[in-house]
């Protein structure tokens, strides 16, 4: 959990006790106060956000940005086969699936990690904005598929990726952003400002048996057997 303290200048006990009010309206009433602020409602919506969050987080090096049609030749799906199953989708699905995800998921987003000099894709991860009913219509951030190549480890553009999706879940109004990972990537984790908290479960369907012995290495669920390892980030 991220608790943010804003200083305001004092206000008189009348202006307390309106401004206490209004909160009360906007948590019972289920009025989001991201709304009031005029605050994007939507990572489609967020646009601008999101270029000036990714180039204040890139580097000489590195570009950060949101993943395009022509990345499905950059090495996009050969990262993301270091982290589980990814078989390559042909130029024409993969256009079609990332048109279909701005039309039906507005809340979704991958950001790419290109190398500078050479155009190569070298990470990856996705932020999944989750609409609630509670907290007065409050929403949380997902991160998932947080992937870099295994040559690149160790740079500190792991944290870059995280970095950037967690500030774009607090533009977007979130209360919190949460992801799932192994413990021996705990560490890396407390250091981008997360805290360990609960205990992620995972179920897997019949059609993944298949994967089971994938490239990756993710052990799938079995029939007759506990054992599920869901994919892990890869920093």
């Amino acid at each position: 959990f991220f608790f943010l303290m804003i200083r305001r200048p004092p206000r008189s006990t009348q202006s307390r006790s309106s401004a206490a009010s209004d909160v009360y309206k906007r948590q019972v009433h289920g009025e989001s106060t991201r709304k009031m602020l005029g605050k994007p409602t939507t990572l489609a919506e967020a646009r601008v956000e999101v270029d000036r969050v990714c180039k204040r987080h890139s580097c000489p090096e590195i570009n950060l940005r949101e993943i395009s049609y022509e990345d499905s030749e950059k090495g996009f799906f050969e990262i993301l086969s270091q982290l589980t199953a990814a078989p390559k989708l042909d130029p024409a699905t993969f256009r079609d699936t990332l048109d279909l995800l701005k039309k039906t998921e507005p809340n979704h987003l991958t950001v790419i990690a290109e190398e500078r000099a050479t155009g190569r894709i070298v990470g990856t991860a996705a932020l999944i904005i989750e609409q609630k009913l509670l907290r007065g219509a409050g929403r949380c951030g997902h991160i998932e598929d947080v992937v870099v190549d295994k040559g690149m480890r160790g740079k500190n553009l792991g944290k870059r990726l995280i970095d950037v999706l967690g500030e774009l879940s607090e533009i977007l109004g979130c209360y919190k952003v949460i992801l799932d990972c192994e413990e021996k990537n705990v560490a890396f984790y407390n250091k981008c400002g997360y805290a360990t908290k609960s205990v992620g479960m995972a179920k897997y369907f019949a059609d993944d048996q298949k994967k089971a012995n994938s490239p990756s290495g993710a052990t799938l669920l079995v029939p007759g057997s506990s054992s599920i390892k869901p994919p892990s980030p890869k920093l």
